[in-house]
């Protein structure tokens, strides 16, 4: 197996082999409420949870993580809002207590959560909007289950790379390069050390 192949294989590896706290798609809908809070500055009264159909397929069976038995988009939202850590990815809601499920499950017994539906998509994407009192934030997330693509705070745009993305989510990597005997010879033979 040729070096250059085997350092391609070892970089997907590493984009492709992240920590997470449980199923992807509801830390990756909490992700994005914990820095669309982190970007709003305070709690939000309201929430809007938007998501293409591929990410509310695979949310709504699955409990999310830290929660013992809470289901739902609207959950994801909440905890994310409460008390998710956008700084720890995949792994969001790690620093979540039994206070800040108390506080997400008040929240929901007020309906602060809406969630909608985003029809021709991505399969992996969420606008998540939160607002208090007169202000707003926006994150989008799309391609990939942390990528950000759109910060927006009181309708002024402080990231925007929508354009700027190729719409894989797999920006740093080579996928070009995989095939069935190269996958094999690495399988078998290629150094993980790296890993």
């Amino acid at each position: 197996m040729e070096e250059c192949v085997c350092r391609q294989y070892i970089q997907i590896l590493q984009q492709e082999l992240v920590p997470a706290l449980g199923c992807t798609e509801p830390i990756a809908i909490a992700f994005a409420a914990a820095k669309a809070r982190e970007v709003l500055g305070k709690m939000p009264q309201r929430i809007v949870a938007s998501c293409s159909g591929n990410i509310i397929k695979n949310v709504k069976g699955v409990i999310v993580p830290t929660t013992g038995d809470m289901k739902g988009i609207d959950v994801s939202a909440v905890l994310g809002a409460v008390g998710g850590d956008s700084s720890l990815g995949l792994e969001t809601l790690t620093p979540i207590t039994p206070a800040h499920l108390a506080t997400c499950r008040e929240l929901l017994s007020q309906n602060i959560c809406q969630v909608k539906l985003l029809e021709g998509v991505s399969n992996l994407q969420i606008i998540l909007e939160v607002y208090a009192d007169s202000d707003s934030a926006l994150v989008e997330v799309c391609y990939a289950h942390t990528n950000i693509v759109r910060i927006e705070k009181n309708g002024q745009v402080l990231l925007d790379v929508r354009d700027q993305q190729s719409g894989s989510g797999h920006e740093g990597a080579d996928y070009s390069t995989l095939d069935l005997p190269d996958i094999f010879a690495f399988a078998t033979t290629g150094d993980i050390s790296e890993l």
